[in-house]
């Protein structure tokens, strides 16, 4: 009885355990994923690695990009590194070519104004 405790208790100790593996990086990196077919695919890897990341569903609205921008103040590092993962589909209106920087969207400056 003692023994299977101790035991579960063990298995579970550090789940949801997460060491930010980026923390000693001098970005802050954050992926940004247009399409959400390609979470199942993404996720694992941007979770393996620690990389916060964003399903933008083709434009991302201003909650997403609002919740970067505050990820990127928070982690205190000196530039914002967005990998856009996207089909660049010129049909799509707005295109991600088109789109404003989102980082302009929440500060009011190109570049996000840091």
């Amino acid at each position: 009885m003692l023994v299977g405790f101790v035991k579960g208790e063990l298995d579970e100790l550090l789940k949801g355990y997460w060491r930010d593996l980026l923390q000693s990086q001098p970005n802050h990196l954050e992926l940004v994923i247009e399409k959400n077919t390609l979470l199942p695919i993404l996720r694992p890897v941007a979770s393996q690695y620690c990389i916060p990341f964003t399903s933008g569903r083709g434009y991302c609205s201003l909650p997403p990009r609002h919740a970067m921008a505050e990820r990127y103040r928070r982690s205190g590092k000196g530039k914002l590194l967005l990998l856009l993962v996207s089909d660049f589909d010129p049909t799509a209106n707005p295109s991600p070519r088109a789109s404003p920087d989102p980082c302009a969207t929440i500060s009011g400056s190109p570049g996000g104004g840091h």
